[in-house]
């Protein structure tokens, strides 16, 4: 009796451990990289035209931030969701001298 007892509780933690992992899903993470930056000079202004790569975009999981750093100074640049893997974000740096 003990070892039928044993036997339906192994077959019962098997069936729980097949049937959870069949039941779940992948989960991807990758992280957003700059692919290029390059100045462009439009009406005086410096526009900085900075290319994002980055894979699997989803409605829920997107670069909704930008941060840039200009000496020593954080500006944040808030995103919409992108559809495509490659984008671009153009950030004004003003008037150079």
């Amino acid at each position: 009796m003990k070892k039928k007892l044993s036997f339906l509780a192994i077959l019962f933690i098997t069936n729980f451990i097949i049937i959870s992992v069949s039941f779940s899903s992948p989960v991807y993470a990758d992280v957003p990289e700059v692919i290029n930056v390059e100045p462009l000079i439009r009406d005086n202004q410096t526009i900085l035209s900075i290319t994002i790569e980055h894979e699997f975009p989803l409605s829920d999981h997107y670069v909704d931030l930008v941060q840039i750093d200009v000496d020593g100074t954080i500006n944040d640049l808030n995103l919409t969701k992108q559809s495509t893997t490659y984008f671009n974000v153009e950030y004004n740096l003003g008037e150079l001298n």
